[in-house]
């Protein structure tokens, strides 16, 4: 790789221990002949009313803690998962509540939960990516303890409007705008078929301002 400009943030590491700074990419650029430029970090306002500079990090623990609110302030839009729709066992749609279960590529999972979102569909990675059409949707990423309690974790999506197609072997990317509810382990069915029907009002009215 010959680089003509390599653009990093002022906080950036690299090499065995971290131990290499903007400063050691500044001399090399000078010996191999790429130009360096830093940018300086930004400061955003969370929803906590805290104001925090932006970096990867930190925006790798919001999403990793399920804040993914501010982690979109942070990323300037929405969280997004990608993958493959995969098989599920068809609980949801017992309940009344038909869901999308996705294998995302590799990224960072949010913390186990429901959350109100956006969801676009496609044949391919590039079809679902560059797709306009989105579709707003209740999220699931947990391991349906009511059901049992060494169930995978399962990432899944429940369409809350409009008509969809059979989703088998699409791809999905789903844009997360607000954590409603961490897990729950439910005493019965009923339990669980209520709370998803609130969750969904709820996810509803959310995305009815994100709009």
């Amino acid at each position: 790789i010959q680089p003509g400009i390599v653009v990093e943030g002022e906080s950036f590491n690299f090499g065995s221990g971290r131990t290499g700074s903007v400063h050691t990419l500044q001399k090399l650029g000078a010996e191999k002949g790429f130009e360096v430029s830093v940018i300086d970090s930004k400061e955003v306002k969370l929803s906590t009313g805290q104001t925090v500079k932006i970096s990867s990090t930190m925006i790798r623990n919001l999403i990793g803690s399920g804040g993914v609110a501010d982690a979109a302030i942070a990323l300037g839009r929405p969280y997004r998962l990608a993958g493959k729709v995969i098989p599920g066992c068809g609980k949801g749609k017992q309940l009344g509540f038909p869901t999308a279960n996705m294998k995302p590529l590799p990224q960072i999972i949010p913390a186990e939960g429901v959350y109100a979102g956006f969801v676009q569909m496609g044949d391919s990675f590039e079809s679902v990516c560059t797709s306009k059409q989105k579709f707003p949707a209740a999220f699931s990423i947990g391991r349906s303890e009511t059901f049992g309690s060494d169930n995978p974790q399962a990432i899944e999506a429940h369409i809350l409007a409009g008509s969809v197609e059979d989703l088998s072997s699409k791809w999905l990317a789903m844009d997360f705008i607000k954590h409603i509810r961490s897990q729950m382990k439910f005493d019965s069915e009923k339990e669980l078929s209520a709370q998803i029907a609130k969750d969904c009002e709820k996810a509803k009215k959310i995305l009815t301002k994100e709009g």
